[in-house]
């Protein structure tokens, strides 16, 4: 798998760092979590780039809910053109365990 670095070089900044899934443009799953999150399941450590959200939960241990994201207008947006399972996630008030958050 191409480093950070390698990934920016190649302008694959939009993929995800772990599965490589794209994340951009309509129907993905381009977002904003608290920087608490990001924070949290980067390790502490500088990331540049994007994490899918069943990646993303993959890492945090939990499904996402809306309290997860920050209140920008991308994230209003993509209530309405995400990818299902974004759209699932900026609308759902708890998270459910995470053998239910594979979808």
């Amino acid at each position: 798998m191409p480093t950070t670095t390698e990934r920016l070089q190649r302008d694959e900044v939009w993929y995800c760092l772990d599965c490589d899934h794209f994340c951009l443009g309509d129907g993905g799953e381009y977002y904003m979590v608290h920087d608490a999150i990001w924070y949290r399941v980067t390790y502490g450590q500088e990331c540049e780039g994007m994490l899918c959200i069943g990646c993303l939960e993959g890492r945090l241990g939990r499904g996402l809910m809306a309290a997860d994201f920050t209140d920008c207008p991308l994230n209003h947006e993509k209530r309405e053109r995400g990818s299902a399972r974004l759209r699932d996630r900026l609308n759902r008030s708890t998270w459910k365990r995470q053998a239910e958050v594979s979808s």
